[in-house]
């Protein structure tokens, strides 16, 4: 059995220029792992792409024509990743600008009193953001796309 953080990785490299913009989503079923790479900046759906489909038994990975006749019943079957792993909140697509990462989420920020974000188990202030849907961000550059973010409160 393969880590989703390994099946992220094979995706990426994988779909290469595909998923230059993070993904647009990411779902499973009991036996892969979907993932539909964002190949442009707009937020669009591209019809007929195929995603990287990672087996997480054997972490085999390749480009599936999901559409395609006999495929469909795969994404028929899946999921999308946030309704599947306890509704945690993960980074779907990141920019910088200066020495900040904006990071995009893949749900909702939660409606609860917060101060600070932790992600691969490192802690971050919050830095404002104003008039961007799903987004935080954080002072600090990295790779960023699949990781959990917690919403914590931290007494100081």
């Amino acid at each position: 059995m393969i880590s989703f953080d390994a099946a992220l990785e094979m995706a990426k490299y994988i779909l290469g220029e595909e998923c230059r913009y993070g993904f647009l989503d990411i779902r499973e079923t009991e036996d892969v792992w979907l993932f539909f790479g964002k190949r442009f900046k707009e937020n669009f759906t591209v019809y007929g792409i195929a995603p990287a489909v990672v087996n997480k038994k054997n972490g085999h990975c390749e480009i599936v024509p999901i559409f395609a006749p006999g495929n469909v019943g795969i994404y028929l079957k899946s999921k999308s990743i946030e309704q599947t792993q306890d509704r945690k909140i993960r980074v779907i697509y990141q920019f910088e600008v200066a020495s900040y990462s904006v990071l995009k989420l893949s749900e909702d920020i939660p409606n609860r009193k917060y101060n600070a974000y932790r992600i691969a188990g490192r802690e971050y202030a919050m830095v404002p953001v104003y008039n961007m849907e799903r987004c935080i961000a954080i002072e600090g550059e990295g790779r960023f796309i699949g990781e959990i973010v917690d919403f914590i409160q931290k007494t100081d």
